[in-house]
């Protein structure tokens, strides 16, 4: 493989390069402007001549942010979910157990605007569960000031028992 010479009249990439420009005698890092007198790196866009080194500035510190309240939707597990019924297709086949995945999108009134189905064993249990859950309330999701807000549950299980 053959290589040329580099061209010495080419220019040179100096992309990436940091160049420090000014007449102080010293340059101690950071953001230091060309007639600053630090002896160490100065982070601070906003440092002022005379400042302390290590203070914490004149202004008064920021509040803490507010709280954030925000939740998920949940179902209402204090009203039970015993009264669903049971598919008359596993009755068929003597399936006398099961469980649903279920996620539901809930309004600020705490009901069910929509159900999906996130996993079903068959047998009409998806169906049912699915129905079941659309008839019951839930426990609305809230936005960051903890007002109701529509908003969707995490997946959720419904038992189905003999």
């Amino acid at each position: 493989m053959l290589t040329a010479e580099p061209d010495p009249n080419e220019p040179v990439d100096l992309t990436d390069q940091g160049f420090v420009t000014g007449n102080s005698d010293r340059y101690a890092g950071g953001v230091t402007a060309p007639s600053g007198t630090s002896t160490t790196a100065v982070r601070s866009p906003y440092a002022t001549p005379g400042g302390v080194p290590g203070g914490t500035g004149t202004r008064p510190p920021a509040p803490p942010p507010p709280r954030d309240l925000s939740r998920d939707a949940m179902p209402d597990v204090q009203r039970g979910w015993d009264d669903c019924g049971f598919p008359p297709e596993a009755d068929i086949e003597g399936i006398n157990q099961a469980v649903v995945m279920l996620s539901a999108t809930v309004t600020p009134d705490g009901r069910a605007k929509s159900v999906s189905v996130v996993k079903d064993p068959g047998y009409g249990f998806g169906r049912l569960a699915r129905d079941c859950a659309m008839r019951k309330r839930f426990i609305p999701g809230l936005d960051r000031n903890g007002n109701p807000i529509t908003k969707t549950t995490p997946p959720f299980s419904i038992r189905f028992r003999r």
